[in-house]
């Protein structure tokens, strides 16, 4: 029996201790508000109301009061940020009448009647077609879409409108509003960015493209020579075919005949000189043609000229 009592005492004695807990956590959080209350009217009794706005949001945060909110509102007014104090009045009429204080809730509603004739409206019109992902912020905080196309009070001075959505082109305005004046942003169809893909750097040309591209030219230069040394090589047979008809074995009937076809002669020398170069040359570069376009890319041809005492051609140098 007496253990019984031992145990409900102690059960007793640890609820007792649960609830002043709880209590003293709400009084501190009073407290606190309360002090930032008392130094934000001391302040703004001086005129720092700047500083006196944010006390008394702070407090308002630790402990939610209709007088705080009429402090804060008539703060922000001082400020002239006109908007922000419509909003602490609107907010205090409604806590005083889910508090059931008729008195302070008649005077946020006039106080925020009062200010409303001077507020600045700013609409955000929706775009024309909406892209997925789109997010519209005013002065760095979202927009919501529902508040599209209605008239938003906002704080007189810069409003920087910004709008961003999936694979678009970010867009930016800025807009200056001024007491009682009405302005209206439109959102514009957003600019698709570019791939990163198609955004690539050229690439240089390869070497086997450059070596097709000079055996093509060596196969067509070569060949045009080649065909050139064969027609000199048939101008030189005709010119001999004319001289051996008059003077056979190189023996002419008369020293007139001689003299006759001596230019012939000399022509149909100088014509198998021409035709002899040209149909080497233009055989070696028609091939050297042929060797580059059958060896890119897999190996490096060179061609260079090659000159000397007996010979005329090109020298042609396979690499791997």
């Amino acid at each position: 029996m007496m253990r019984r009592r031992l145990r409900m005492i102690v059960v007793s004695l640890g609820l007792a201790l649960c609830v002043p807990r709880a209590a003293r956590a709400d009084e501190a959080s009073a407290v606190a508000a309360e002090s930032l209350f008392r130094e934000g009217r001391a302040l703004a009794d001086k005129g720092r109301f700047e500083e006196a706005c944010g006390l008394f949001s702070r407090s308002q945060q630790l402990d939610p009061a209709v007088g705080t909110l009429l402090n804060l509102g008539e703060c922000y007014e001082q400020v002239d940020k006109l908007a922000t104090a419509w909003l602490a009045y609107r907010q205090a009429t409604a806590l005083a009448v889910t508090r059931n204080d008729e008195r302070r809730a008649s005077i946020a509603r006039s106080a925020a009647a009062r200010i409303e004739p001077r507020l600045a409206l700013l609409s955000i019109a929706s775009p024309k077609a909406t892209p997925p992902g789109l997010t519209v912020t005013r002065n760095g905080v979202r927009v919501d879409p529902a508040a599209f196309d209605a008239p938003l009070p906002v704080d007189p001075g810069l409003q920087t409108i910004e709008v961003a959505a999936d694979e678009r082109k970010s867009w930016q305005t800025t807009v200056e509003l001024r007491e009682g004046e009405r302005k209206t942003v439109q959102i514009p169809d957003l600019d698709p960015t570019t791939p990163v893909a198609q955004m690539s750097a050229p690439q240089d040309e390869s070497p086997g493209d450059t070596q097709r591209a000079v055996a093509i030219g060596l196969e067509i230069g070569g060949g045009a020579v080649l065909a050139a040394g064969l027609v000199f090589g048939a101008l030189a047979f005709v010119r001999w075919d004319s001289v051996s008809e008059v003077c056979p074995d190189g023996k002419c009937p008369s020293e007139a005949a001689r003299l006759r076809k001596a230019s012939d002669a000399d022509e149909a020398r100088t014509f198998s000189t021409i035709s002899s170069v040209a149909t080497a040359v233009g055989a070696i570069g028609l091939a050297a043609g042929v060797v580059l376009h059958l060896t890119a890319p897999e190996r490096r041809v060179s061609v260079a000229p090659l000159v000397d005492r007996t010979a005329l051609g090109l020298a042609v140098t396979l690499g791997l």
